[in-house]
């Protein structure tokens, strides 16, 4: 938005390309550079703009045969060809000129970006646009006019240039449909006399002045004015400043005008609070979203609390400021700010730091900048300190809002806003139970209102799209709903993942490819103003060598599923069949987390099935008399051996010393699924491995013989390559 409009055409005479490296290329004095398989083109700033897939040529005579998809032609000859999928964009640049010597240019196109700066004369002195992020903001929205935002306040000078009609022909002023249009636009006294909508309040195609019961809503002071300037402002219009939600040279959201101060006889300037309410149902009934109130008192009143209810209840936001600093040295927030259900917005400086008028305490929202806001006065621009200003920066801000998402509720508003608010200043933020928006502080409640973080997080964008792949299937859709209509979305992967087909448009393609984790990436860029959405993937296993390994007490048997290198695990199946007679079968069904399992002391033939998302894997192992480990199990190359004493079935007491002394020497016999005998090792230590890795793979059997003893102990194998 900070930027001049620029438009880039790359205008490229067959000059061919030389030999160079094949990530960086040079066409004439054109400079393109190829980063995660995308063509940029370099600026002489060094700013790099993603080339579009659209090559456009001129041509001498028909090219019937040429590969892509014409998209368009003119009146000049030229011929707009989108790349096909899978084909570099400059190889492609590099066969044409090779192939077709008709071709009599070739122009590369890159992604043009729009940057709108407005050209407001006095945009300059609203340093706080920047502050609040608006420029990026207007990247996404300037404004709908289907929106109204009530300016309860001092008046409005409703005929102002930067307002009014002006020389422009359109205004940012509400004009009440149901209400016959003045013969004189700017003369509220030529309206027909007549309520024609019934609301009670004739003429008032302008809004309402509560003081005189009058249509005329103009008041020769400067508040209610730059209040409406803040917010509304006509936009890029070139002249004056530029509204938060002034439009971009045509209407933006409109300001609804309602008088309710006056002059007392000491000459202060007053808001009557008898007039609040009445103020407040007025703006409701005549379709407000947004209300503004930049006044405040120490007092409360049941009528005003009742009205702000009202209109919370009929989903308008109130928004309203926290109050300045007075005589009395009481700093605490004034009413309606204090209300629970309005915005309470308090004042920054140019050190975003809290400015020293504005009032604070628990009931504070948000801040905004108050300290030199310059806007628009009684037909002309004024520069003012107050939280009376840090108001319309907010409420500004709920009109880009709903201008975006009109459908959100008041609450929802009022949640984006907090919850996207600026933690500036050297302040401590913490959570509140009273605050479910966030961190909070009470000298600047959740912070510096951010405009652009809260109109994206309006337009809800979000990514789908499955969080577990199999690998090789798919391929799997992704994609980013809410897209505005002028955006690009540009697609990213990691990990075990592909995308399938092109990198760019609201939806991508991708296949998982190697078991493990991955991540996919959406990048958003609206006029500039980008957002990104990633996604945690998993890409499940279709294979692998679980192993089972277990412990014991004197009551149960502990057992461990080992899963390395496994992903995507949905669930454990444990099965335990008891050997020989006695005891009862066991099994259990655990989530992905539950890689253990118990069981009574006893002897059995245990299995554990493995779920992925992908497939059923199974382990297994024997438990009957001993307990020795024998994993990994399937087993690749090396298949090792931990040799356990007797201490399942027999009783270690009746076991003869002789026994013991024998039990010290062992003998490994490894059979195949056909009974044959492939190994055999007489071993001494309890600790054995067996090379395996040139066995076939499929079933096996190890037996584990103690010396002395007529039973071995007998292990499934399976032998997975």
């Amino acid at each position: 938005m900070k930027n001049s409009i620029f438009i880039i055409t790359l205008l490229l005479f067959c000059i061919p390309i030389s030999s160079q490296n094949m990530n960086h290329r040079r066409i004439g004095n054109k400079s393109y550079v190829k980063k995660n398989s995308h063509w940029f083109y370099k600026e002489g700033n060094g700013e790099e703009k993603v080339m579009d897939k659209v090559i456009t040529l001129k041509v001498t005579n028909p090219i019937i045969d040429i590969p892509g998809k014409i998209l368009r032609k003119n009146k000049l000859g030229y011929v707009d060809i989108e790349v096909p999928d899978g084909i570099d964009i400059m190889d492609y640049y590099n066969e044409l000129h090779l192939k077709y010597p008709q071709i009599e240019n070739i122009e590369l196109n890159s992604k043009m970006e729009l940057y709108i700066t407005p050209n407001d004369a006095y945009l300059s002195s609203q340093w706080y646009l920047n502050t609040i992020h608006a420029y990026d903001a207007w990247n996404v929205t300037l404004g709908s006019p289907n929106i109204t935002v009530a300016v309860i306040d001092y008046g409005i000078w409703w005929s102002h240039e930067d307002l009014g009609l002006g020389n422009n022909l359109y205004q940012n002023v509400w004009l009440n449909p149901n209400e016959d249009t003045w013969s004189n636009v700017n003369s509220p006294t030529t309206g027909n006399h007549i309520d024609d909508d019934s609301n009670g309040y004739t003429d008032d195609w302008k809004g309402w002045n509560f003081v005189s019961s009058s249509n005329d809503t103009r008041a020769n002071h400067y508040h209610g004015t730059m209040v409406s300037g803040i917010i509304a402002a006509k936009t890029n219009n070139g002249m004056g400043i530029a509204g938060i939600a002034g439009g971009n040279s045509t209407g933006g959201v409109k300001i609804m005008g309602i008088n309710i101060g006056y002059t007392d006889e000491y000459g202060n300037e007053c808001v009557d609070g008898s007039l609040i309410d009445d103020a407040i149902i007025y703006a409701v009934d005549n379709g407000a979203k947004v209300i503004n109130m930049s006044f405040g008192s120490i007092n409360s009143q049941t009528a005003i609390q009742e009205a702000v209810n009202y209109a919370v209840d009929k989903g308008v936001i109130l928004v309203a400021a926290s109050g300045n600093e007075d005589y009395s040295g009481n700093t605490n927030i004034r009413y309606p700010a204090k209300y629970a259900n309005v915005i309470a917005v308090g004042a920054t400086d140019m050190s975003n730091a809290r400015a020293s008028f504005s009032f604070y305490g628990t009931e504070l929202d948000c801040v905004a900048p108050g300290v030199q806001i310059y806007s628009t006065s009684t037909n002309s621009y004024i520069s003012k300190d107050g939280t009376s200003f840090s108001a319309p920066q907010v409420a500004g801000v709920a009109a880009l809002v709903l201008s975006v998402n009109p459908d959100l509720s008041a609450q929802e508003v009022r949640r984006i806003i907090e919850s996207t608010a600026q933690k500036v200043g050297n302040y401590n933020y913490s959570y509140n139970s009273n605050r479910p928006n966030g961190t909070w502080n009470n000298e600047m409640g959740y912070g510096l209102v951010d405009a652009k973080a809260a109109v994206l997080k309006a337009l809800n964008m979000s990514l789908s799209g499955p969080d577990m792949l199999c690998p090789g299937d798919g391929p799997f859709t992704y994609s980013v709903s809410n897209v505005p209509a002028n955006a690009t979305v540009t697609w990213t992967c990691s990990g075990g993942v592909s995308l399938t087909g092109g990198n760019t448009g609201t939806s991508c393609y991708a296949k998982g490819t190697t078991p493990g984790y991955a991540h996919i990436k959406a990048v958003v860029n609206i006029n500039g103003t980008t957002v990104e959405f990633g996604k945690n993937l998993e890409i499940a296993s279709k294979s692998g060598n679980p192993y089972l390994s277990y412990t014991s007490d004197d009551r149960y048997i502990y057992l461990t599923i080992h899963t390395p290198n496994i992903y995507g695990i949905r669930q454990f199946i444990w099965n335990a069949t008891p050997i020989g007679s006695g005891g009862s079968s066991q099994s259990s069904t655990t989530g992905p987390a539950g890689d253990y399992w118990s069981i009574p002391k006893g002897s059995y033939n245990v299995e554990c099935r493995i779920v992925t998302q992908c497939a059923h894997l199974i382990a297994t192992t024997t438990i009957g008399g001993y307990r020795s480990a024998v994993y990994p199990n399937p087993v690749d190359n090396t298949l090792h051996i931990d040799i356990a004493e007797p201490q399942e079935t027999e009783n270690a007491a009746t076991i003869s010393s002789q026994q013991k002394v024998l039990s010290s020497s062992y003998e490994l016999r490894l059979f195949n699924f056909q009974g044959n005998l492939v190994r055999n090792l007489r071993v001494t230590e309890r600790q054995v491995s067996i090379d395996v890795s040139g066995l076939p793979e499929g079933n096996y059997f190890l037996h584990i013989i103690r010396a002395g003893s007529t039973e071995p102990e007998v292990h499934k194998v399976i032998i997975s390559h």
